[in-house]
């Protein structure tokens, strides 16, 4: 007499993670239930509803969440540090030779 299959537990749902255009509706579980930020350990989601590896980034520490992403992209630029410079070319406190961009 043939074995029954072994009943399968039911998909649980995924609503989303941290990271930036995740998708935050209720949906199954993609192939990887879990992807994290290299950088903050915040759950991204799960492998549905991210963006590719190499467009990952966290909304909770605001960098690249996966390794090929900085790669292809280099480091985040800090806010704060660019609004000092523009401050300090704004008021005059800095010649305009000395501007990096």
């Amino acid at each position: 007499m043939p074995r029954p299959k072994p009943s399968t537990p039911p998909l649980g749902k995924c609503i989303g993670g941290y990271s930036i255009g995740c998708r935050t509706d209720e949906h199954p579980y993609g192939k990887l239930m879990n992807i994290y930020c290299m950088v903050c350990k915040a759950r991204m989601g799960c492998s549905i509803c991210v963006q590719p590896a190499a467009e990952l980034a966290c909304k909770q520490c605001h960098q690249w969440a996966t390794a090929v992403a900085l790669r292809q992209h280099g480091p985040m630029v800090e806010a704060d540090k660019v609004l000092d410079r523009v401050r300090e070319i704004v008021s005059g406190a800095a010649l305009l030779e000395d501007v990096p961009f």
